[in-house]
């Protein structure tokens, strides 16, 4: 595996992306820069947000999460403690990392409504690459997001873009 490259042109798409996915689910655009949604993923206990949007022509998923905008997000992001994940194994010495327990308990909430979407995707058509970006707490879901993906799907390429995130693991995460 070599050294991911930046790329300028993305890295604007996926900022104008994650800037987009502050509208509520309607008034998205239904078609972004060539995108269509997929899905608008709310949480409404923990005020998680997110849209899946595809490219049809490139076989790309496109998962943005929306960032802090109320008081719900707020406290989810001053919750500031650490909890080692995946949570399924936390003795895993493979995983030693620990992330921020406000953006897991939040990611949490959505993620097998994720995994599910993507998983339908696969099928319906070979995902070429899947692309996770958000901004603020946004950035951080991301991070978990692209964590969790990489490992339910391994083949599919993967790369993750986040904007001002809040510190999403300790010094142990690969994350």
């Amino acid at each position: 595996m070599s050294d991911p490259e930046f790329d300028y042109d993305l890295a604007l798409k996926l900022l104008s992306l994650s800037l987009e996915s502050y509208h509520e689910g309607d008034a998205f655009q239904d078609e972004f820069e060539g995108l269509n949604k997929l899905a608008h993923i709310n949480d409404l206990v923990t005020d998680t947000q997110l849209f899946i949007l595809i490219d049809e022509k490139t076989n790309e998923l496109y998962i943005a999460f929306r960032g802090t905008s109320n008081i719900a997000n707020l406290f989810t992001e001053v919750i500031a403690f650490k909890e080692k994940y995946p949570k399924e194994d936390n003795d895993s010495k493979l995983f030693p990392m620990k992330v921020h327990q406000g953006a897991l308990n939040a990611y949490l909430t959505v993620k097998d409504k994720i995994l599910e979407i993507v998983e339908k995707e696969n099928n319906r058509f070979e995902v070429q690459r899947i692309y996770t970006t958000g901004h603020s707490q946004g950035g951080a879901l991301a991070t978990i997001c692209a964590f969790d993906l990489k490992l339910t799907f391994p083949d599919i390429e993967l790369a993750m873009y986040n904007y001002g995130s809040i510190r999403t693991g300790d010094r142990k995460s690969v994350v």
